[in-house]
């Protein structure tokens, strides 16, 4: 299959052991785009005049001749794959072990549940790390789902740097529950709701929400007093400067939500998502850079990411390019 990532054109494929292969979409031959060929082997053979490129990008067939040219090659990217997902190394060099890969924040080896949605935007990946960051537009955007007016007038917000890492914390108390958690705890009482949001770059959003019986001990709360907790992965991958692919990741311990419940939870989740993106590309459509913008408390978090972000940008850029 192909896909861009950061502007450029990129090709996987699997060898026949199932390892991930990530190459340059591009044959060195006339540019045909290798993802509209096959997978023969552990090659991959363009779909024009069939060249066959290895793991490695090196081209190692050329059918019309026995002569391969020493500079057939395309750019091979490092990819590895874990948590059901494809980690492609997009750095300048070829030394991913430099970068860690991002943990997801629970143990893969427990009863989780988990569900995925996927969403192509037409928007800067900088307005979704905003968004992502300011949870009180839930308040507003996401009224008839997860939304309150209690999620932005009452809440205590802390904003913590630790290294190139952000975390906002939320807290909620005595408020009255959002619609869509009415639908999925089935109670109607008063509760204490918490958000925390760590983001990791380039792109990575660790969000623990939770509600709790009022004064039934918050996020420590037990049993009955405990109704909803729940773990979430955001990735933001930019494809372009002005297009993003969005990646959600949610968790849940099995059998604590009936299928008929999780259902729900997945159209209203899938439903404010929509709302998010609705919103953020008329931003993108309408943006005015020459006209003033202020900034609010709650943007603290947004702001010290985009520092983050603009440091790593600056010091890879005085890196050279692959030869």
């Amino acid at each position: 299959m192909g896909l861009q990532l950061l502007n450029e054109q990129i090709v996987l494929f699997r060898k026949d052991n199932g390892s991930v292969v990530a190459l340059e979409d591009r044959c060195v031959h006339r540019q045909a785009p290798l993802s509209r060929g096959e997978v023969v082997g552990d090659f991959l053979q363009c779909a024009y005049h069939g060249l066959c490129f290895d793991g490695s990008g090196n081209c190692v067939r050329v059918p019309s001749q026995n002569l391969i040219p020493p500079n057939a090659r395309v750019r091979h990217y490092p990819a590895t794959e874990r948590h059901g997902l494809i980690f492609i190394w997009m750095g300048l060099t070829e030394e991913p072990d430099t970068e860690p890969l991002y943990e997801f924040p629970w143990d893969e080896e427990d009863d989780w549940h988990e569900t995925h949605i996927h969403l192509h935007t037409r928007f800067s990946y900088l307005l979704l790390i905003d968004n992502l960051l300011d949870l009180s537009h839930l308040a507003y955007l996401h009224r008839s789902t997860i939304g309150i007016d209690a999620v932005a007038d009452e809440a205590t917000q802390k904003t913590e740097r630790a290294g190139e890492r952000i975390r906002v914390s939320r807290w909620m108390e005595n408020i009255d529950q959002a619609p869509t958690h009415i639908e999925l705890s089935g109670y109607i009482g008063k509760v204490d709701r918490w958000q925390q949001i760590e983001f990791c770059p380039p792109g990575y959003f660790w969000i623990q929400t939770g509600s709790a019986i009022a004064g039934g001990g918050g996020a420590n709360a037990k049993g009955k007093d405990l109704l909803i907790k729940r773990n979430s992965v955001h990735m933001v991958v930019p494809e372009t400067e002005t297009t993003t692919n969005y990646f959600y990741t949610t968790v849940h311990k099995t059998g604590t939500l009936s299928e008929e419940r999780e259902q729900i939870f997945k159209d209203r989740m899938a439903h404010t998502f929509h709302e998010d993106v609705e919103l953020l590309e008329h931003l993108s459509r309408q943006a005015r850079p020459q006209s003033p913008m202020i900034d609010l408390a709650t943007d603290a978090g947004a702001l010290q990411a985009r520092r983050i972000l603009d440091d790593l940008i600056s010091a890879q850029g005085n890196l050279a390019p692959p030869v």
